[in-house]
């Protein structure tokens, strides 16, 4: 899906739409890759951009937690012990046990055919869907966002 097919289904304002339209890349537009720094427009960019002010919420409106790193932040996805990073909550996308972490779940970002998974959200403004479905665009694959989450800085 092109830039402007995107803005229209998402209604996404025009400065989010210029953020959005470089974060894809030439290579594969329907993912994006958010690896690596800053570059041109043609390059993947880092998942910092993200850091602390993005959201994730599931499909059917229930909040996920916000991407950071920060461990002892509650809201953070990366604290293991919080509502949205434990593996045992029932609203965590770690949980596999659940309607938001499971390979089955309609609403999970590690089942490969969903099509409601969780969307990442900056402010109002829908960024892209959190997936391992590759048929889903925009995209941000979970498994290398974990991994940064995970990642010495």
């Amino acid at each position: 899906m092109n830039p402007n097919r995107w803005r229209a289904r998402h209604r996404a304002s025009a400065k989010v739409l210029l953020w959005v339209g470089r974060l894809y890349t030439k290579r594969d537009s329907s993912t994006l890759t958010l690896q690596g720094q800053w570059r041109t427009d043609a390059q993947p960019l880092s998942y910092q951009v993200f850091e602390g002010i993005a959201w994730v919420i599931a499909n059917d409106g229930q909040s996920l937690g916000v991407i950071t790193r920060n461990q002892y932040n509650t809201n953070s996805i990366a604290n293991k012990y919080g509502d949205y990073g434990s593996e045992y909550s029932s609203t965590s996308i770690f949980n596999k046990y659940c309607a938001y972490g499971g390979q089955y779940s309609a609403l999970s970002p590690f089942n490969r055919y969903s099509s409601t998974p969780p969307m990442v959200y900056m402010g109002s403004s829908l960024i892209a869907y959190l997936t391992i479905n590759t048929a889903m665009s925009p995209r941000i694959d979970p498994i290398t966002l974990i991994a940064w989450l995970r990642s010495d800085i």
